[in-house]
């Protein structure tokens, strides 16, 4: 039950950031007058702020379950999901899968964004 009550704390604060953060980048001076503001979105910018922190903790954390359960998979899990997906493609090239990695990659975009479509298809049948 700890463990859980580490993740959940940690993944509230990271929602919480990512929230916070994306309020400012979107109300920001650098965001409204930056002409590629329309490709370094928030979210963008959060996902890979989010992977190098996830590739820092990687190496840095060496003990410490409980920091590891509040801190990756709490504060990280919560302020973006894709840098989990980052060092999941990350730990398959390390083992030397580069098919797999590649292969990951291109399902994981192809099926997700598939699925965006099949759900707003979806939503509009039922309305």
């Amino acid at each position: 039950m700890d463990k859980i009550l580490l993740v959940a704390l940690g993944g509230a604060i990271g929602a919480s950031l990512r929230f916070l953060i994306s309020a400012l980048l979107l109300h920001s001076f650098l965001i409204k007058f930056n002409p590629l503001h329309i490709l370094f979105t928030p979210t963008m910018l959060i996902n890979i702020l989010g992977c190098l922190c996830m590739g820092f903790l990687f190496f840095y954390l060496k003990d410490g379950e409980n920091l590891k359960l509040f801190l990756v998979i709490g504060v990280l899990g919560g302020f973006t999901t894709f840098s989990s997906f980052g060092m999941e493609f990350f730990i398959l090239i390390l083992n030397q899968k580069a098919t797999f990695a590649i292969l990951y990659v291109l399902l994981t975009n192809i099926l997700g964004l598939s699925a965006v479509f099949l759900g707003s298809f979806i939503a509009r049948l039922v309305e």
